[in-house]
């Protein structure tokens, strides 16, 4: 048996973003079919209900369920204790547990590269296949028509002798269309599960792959508007960057971001593509399977084959042409850039040019200063009342008063305190702008 450890799911909620099942049983979403009841399908909103079926009913010849979250990015609509329940019952490898933590939320860039089919061979003849794929889906915003990225993820169990055929799909989201196909082809009565192993895997293929082409023309759409923005680019239209044209700028960086996981979504699809069809010339070669079903699953992979690696060289031309156009903006960008910088070293230049002349006719009114600085000390000096030039009897006569000492008193101090206060700050600026060189920071004062 491969039990599965009850406490793996709590071990890695850790490193998950959102959980990947639901805890409570009352929401679960999970239809069954088995092909010995003639009857509808079964829906299971309660997990507790699908544990007691499982247990209670012998396997058929082919068991189908269908798994759905409520919404894309909500958990899987079973609990973890029926996860193990299902994966004990039937002793499915572990390795099936990473498809089911890949749910519970959006694809992510960092996974692009998993989810390729893992085939396992087991004791009795049987195969144990599972795979996960992400496609895009394109729904309507309201204003056009925008583009997603799910995943779904099929398990099949087939026994060449007939004896079991298990199938296992999970949806990111309710009554998706791959859901609504599988229910359409049971309740037609023909069952073709039955009649073809490779039935369900060819419905999934056709029912998501072909999207992949459409959805890398939208991309390609929104970069050829952006390579016609950037051949139309001008300097005016540099030079009036506003909101709007920088988020045009940015689109670039936007649409290689879309366009960086698509790669490696399509070709994890390519691989799985290209496993089905080894299992399939595997099964002709064993006997299992006749030449015209050969032909036809070989064909349709084919086909499917085709598609993808047109879709990847796509991928290749779009990244090629964006970096391109990336450059060219760089390059516009920049050369707008050496633009500014002229500008603004001819406007500093015509400053210091200003500088200069300032600093002339500074020199100017200094010098002229200094001419009359003399004379006018002398005027003042001689003007004050501390100096009479006629006696009392009117005859010419120069006489300093006795309180002239008041005016040395006062003057020398002042003008000591003066030159000392001068000599103080030049002294701190000298020394702040030593220790501002010395420590790599300028200091303003």
């Amino acid at each position: 048996m491969n039990e599965i450890n009850a406490n793996y799911y709590q071990a890695v909620q850790s490193y998950l973003h959102r959980p990947a099942l639901i805890s409570d049983p009352k929401r679960s979403n999970i239809f069954l079919f088995d092909s010995t009841v003639q009857s509808d399908i079964h829906k299971f909103t309660d997990s507790g209900e699908l544990d007691r079926y499982i247990s209670s009913t012998s396997k058929p010849s082919t068991r189908i369920i269908s798994i759905s979250s409520r919404i894309s990015t909500q958990p899987l609509g079973i609990t973890e204790t029926s996860v193990r329940t299902l994966i004990n019952a039937y002793d499915i490898h572990h390795s099936f547990l990473d498809r089911l933590l890949s749910f519970g939320d959006k694809p992510r860039c960092s996974d692009a590269g998993h989810g390729g089919l893992v085939m396992q061979r087991r004791e009795h003849g049987a195969y144990d296949v599972h795979y996960l794929f992400a496609y895009p889906e394109a729904y309507d915003n309201g204003q056009s028509v925008a583009w997603t990225t799910r995943q779904t993820c099929v398990f099949h169990r087939f026994d060449p002798s007939g004896n079991e055929n298990l199938w296992i799909f999970l949806h990111a989201g309710p009554r998706t269309k791959l859901q609504t196909a599988i229910e359409a082809d049971i309740s037609s009565g023909a069952f073709p599960s039955e009649t073809s192993w490779c039935s369900f895997h060819l419905l999934a293929l056709a029912t998501y792959l072909w999207n992949w082409r459409w959805y890398i023309r939208h991309l390609g759409d929104g970069i050829e508007r952006i390579v016609e923005m950037a051949l139309t680019l001008n300097d005016a239209d540099l030079q009036s960057v506003n909101q709007s044209s920088a988020l045009n700028l940015l689109k670039p960086q936007y649409l290689e971001d879309n366009l960086a996981p698509v790669k490696s979504q399509v070709d994890v699809a390519l691989q799985v593509v290209r496993k089905l069809g080894e299992l399939n010339s595997s099964l002709y070669s064993q006997g299992f399977i006749k030449e015209p079903e050969l032909w036809k699953i070989d064909n349709v992979l084919a086909h499917h084959r085709v598609s993808l690696e047109g879709s990847i060289s796509s991928v290749t031309a779009l990244e090629r042409k964006i970096r391109g156009i990336s450059q060219l903006l760089a390059v516009a960008l920049n050369l707008r850039n050496q633009s500014v910088t002229i500008e603004i070293n001819n406007r500093s230049l015509d400053m210091n040019r200003e500088s200069v002349d300032d600093n002339a006719t500074v020199r100017v009114v200094t010098l002229v200063t200094l001419t009359y600085l003399p004379a006018s000390f002398v005027s003042t000096l001689l003007g004050m009342n501390l100096f009479d030039f006629n006696d009392p009897n009117g005859k010419m006569n120069f006489t300093v008063s006795p309180q002239f000492w008041i005016f040395v008193v006062i003057a020398v101090p002042l003008t000591a305190l003066t030159l000392g206060f001068w000599y103080f700050m030049m002294r701190r600026r000298l020394k702040n702008r030593k220790q501002s060189d010395c420590g790599g920071n300028t200091k303003f004062e």
